[in-house]
Protein backbone atom coordinates (compact mmCIF):
# COMPACT_ATOMS: atom_id res chain seq x y z
CA UNK A 1 0.00 0.00 0.00
CA UNK A 2 2.00 3.61 -0.77
CA UNK A 3 2.11 5.85 1.73
CA UNK A 4 -0.49 8.42 2.27
CA UNK A 5 2.35 11.10 3.10
CA UNK A 6 3.39 10.86 0.39
CA UNK A 7 0.76 12.11 -1.68
CA UNK A 8 0.38 15.37 -0.26
CA UNK A 9 1.53 19.46 -1.63
CA UNK A 10 2.95 21.83 -0.27
CA UNK A 11 1.93 23.41 3.59
CA UNK A 12 0.67 26.36 4.21
CA UNK A 13 3.39 27.09 5.66
CA UNK A 14 5.58 26.70 2.84
CA UNK A 15 4.18 28.63 0.40
CA UNK A 16 4.01 31.40 2.82
CA UNK A 17 7.91 31.08 2.80
CA UNK A 18 8.36 30.76 -0.69
CA UNK A 19 6.65 34.19 -1.02
CA UNK A 20 8.11 35.92 1.74
CA UNK A 21 11.85 35.05 -0.01
CA UNK A 22 10.24 36.02 -3.45
CA UNK A 23 9.06 39.22 -2.34
CA UNK A 24 12.66 39.81 -0.64
CA UNK A 25 14.26 39.34 -3.72
CA UNK A 26 11.68 41.74 -5.67
CA UNK A 27 12.45 44.29 -3.21
CA UNK A 28 16.27 43.78 -4.08
CA UNK A 29 15.52 43.32 -7.97
CA UNK A 30 13.27 45.99 -8.59
CA UNK A 31 15.52 49.26 -7.79
CA UNK A 32 18.56 47.75 -8.72
CA UNK A 33 16.72 47.29 -12.24
CA UNK A 34 15.36 50.71 -12.50
CA UNK A 35 19.49 52.32 -11.54
CA UNK A 36 20.70 49.87 -14.31
CA UNK A 37 18.12 51.44 -16.61
CA UNK A 38 18.39 55.18 -15.89
CA UNK A 39 22.33 54.19 -16.22
CA UNK A 40 21.82 53.40 -19.77
CA UNK A 41 19.50 56.00 -20.75
CA UNK A 42 22.23 58.69 -19.90
CA UNK A 43 25.26 56.73 -21.21
CA UNK A 44 23.61 57.13 -24.71
CA UNK A 45 23.34 60.79 -24.25
CA UNK A 46 26.42 61.00 -23.35
CA UNK A 47 27.70 58.97 -26.15
CA UNK A 48 26.18 60.79 -28.10
CA UNK A 49 27.61 63.83 -27.08
CA UNK A 50 30.93 62.36 -27.44
CA UNK A 51 30.60 62.09 -31.11
CA UNK A 52 29.35 65.44 -31.75
CA UNK A 53 32.44 66.29 -29.46
CA UNK A 54 34.98 64.73 -31.89
CA UNK A 55 33.50 66.71 -35.05
CA UNK A 56 33.37 70.30 -32.78
CA UNK A 57 37.05 69.50 -32.03
CA UNK A 58 38.23 68.67 -35.47
CA UNK A 59 36.03 72.20 -36.24
CA UNK A 60 38.20 74.06 -33.94
CA UNK A 61 41.56 72.68 -34.91
CA UNK A 62 41.22 73.19 -38.76
CA UNK A 63 39.39 76.95 -37.76
CA UNK A 64 41.59 77.82 -35.33
CA UNK A 65 39.09 79.13 -33.03
CA UNK A 66 35.95 77.86 -30.98
CA UNK A 67 33.49 80.68 -32.15
CA UNK A 68 33.12 79.61 -36.07
CA UNK A 69 32.60 76.15 -34.96
CA UNK A 70 28.66 76.17 -35.23
CA UNK A 71 26.44 73.06 -35.91
CA UNK A 72 27.15 73.41 -39.87
CA UNK A 73 30.83 74.24 -39.46
CA UNK A 74 31.11 70.94 -37.38
CA UNK A 75 29.10 69.18 -39.94
CA UNK A 76 26.53 67.39 -37.64
CA UNK A 77 23.02 67.84 -38.31
CA UNK A 78 21.22 68.82 -34.80
CA UNK A 79 18.14 67.60 -35.75
CA UNK A 80 19.20 64.13 -37.36
CA UNK A 81 21.06 64.10 -33.67
CA UNK A 82 18.53 65.07 -31.61
CA UNK A 83 16.51 62.02 -33.27
CA UNK A 84 18.71 59.47 -33.09
CA UNK A 85 17.98 58.67 -29.37
CA UNK A 86 14.71 59.19 -27.57
CA UNK A 87 15.76 60.48 -24.99
CA UNK A 88 17.24 63.37 -25.85
CA UNK A 89 14.29 66.68 -26.92
CA UNK A 90 16.96 68.98 -28.54
CA UNK A 91 20.39 69.82 -29.79
CA UNK A 92 22.38 72.63 -30.49
CA UNK A 93 25.87 73.47 -30.92
CA UNK A 94 26.71 77.15 -30.95
CA UNK A 95 30.46 78.25 -30.72
CA UNK A 96 31.81 75.16 -30.64
CA UNK A 97 29.21 74.59 -26.96
CA UNK A 98 27.42 71.27 -27.10
CA UNK A 99 23.90 71.36 -25.52
CA UNK A 100 21.69 68.47 -25.01
CA UNK A 101 18.10 68.91 -23.33
CA UNK A 102 17.14 65.54 -22.28
CA UNK A 103 13.88 64.67 -22.44
CA UNK A 104 12.74 64.38 -18.74
CA UNK A 105 9.88 62.37 -19.29
CA UNK A 106 11.59 59.49 -20.91
CA UNK A 107 14.40 59.76 -18.14
CA UNK A 108 11.54 59.53 -15.48
CA UNK A 109 10.58 63.20 -14.28
CA UNK A 110 8.49 65.42 -16.90
CA UNK A 111 8.68 68.64 -14.55
CA UNK A 112 12.32 69.26 -15.25
CA UNK A 113 13.75 71.81 -17.76
CA UNK A 114 17.70 71.26 -17.26
CA UNK A 115 20.55 70.84 -19.87
CA UNK A 116 23.61 69.05 -19.95
CA UNK A 117 26.54 71.15 -22.01
CA UNK A 118 30.14 70.91 -23.41
CA UNK A 119 32.16 73.96 -23.39
CA UNK A 120 34.97 74.19 -25.58
CA UNK A 121 38.33 75.66 -24.50
CA UNK A 122 41.36 76.25 -27.13
CA UNK A 123 44.63 75.97 -25.46
CA UNK A 124 46.74 74.75 -27.65
CA UNK A 125 44.92 71.64 -27.43
CA UNK A 126 40.86 71.77 -26.95
CA UNK A 127 39.81 71.27 -23.60
CA UNK A 128 36.37 70.41 -22.95
CA UNK A 129 34.21 71.96 -19.51
CA UNK A 130 31.22 69.59 -18.99
CA UNK A 131 28.45 71.42 -17.22
CA UNK A 132 24.56 71.07 -16.45
CA UNK A 133 22.29 73.37 -14.92
CA UNK A 134 18.62 71.31 -13.24
CA UNK A 135 19.36 67.89 -13.64
CA UNK A 136 17.85 65.76 -11.28
CA UNK A 137 20.31 64.27 -8.14
CA UNK A 138 19.31 61.16 -9.47
CA UNK A 139 20.52 61.61 -12.95
CA UNK A 140 23.38 63.76 -11.77
CA UNK A 141 24.97 60.67 -10.33
CA UNK A 142 25.60 58.74 -13.63
CA UNK A 143 26.96 61.84 -15.48
CA UNK A 144 30.83 61.58 -16.28
CA UNK A 145 33.29 61.98 -12.81
CA UNK A 146 34.19 65.52 -14.50
CA UNK A 147 30.71 66.45 -15.02
CA UNK A 148 29.13 65.82 -11.27
CA UNK A 149 30.27 68.98 -9.58
CA UNK A 150 30.01 71.40 -12.79
CA UNK A 151 27.01 72.88 -11.75
CA UNK A 152 26.76 76.24 -13.61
Amino acid sequence: MANRRSKRGFTLLEIMIVIGVIGILAAIAIPAYQRYTTRAKVAEIITIMSEMKASVSQCIQSRGNVSDCSAANSDIDETAKAGSSRFISSVSITAGVIRIDPDWSELGDSGVNGYIQLTPTLAGSTIWNCQYRDVLPSIVQYLPSNCRNAAP
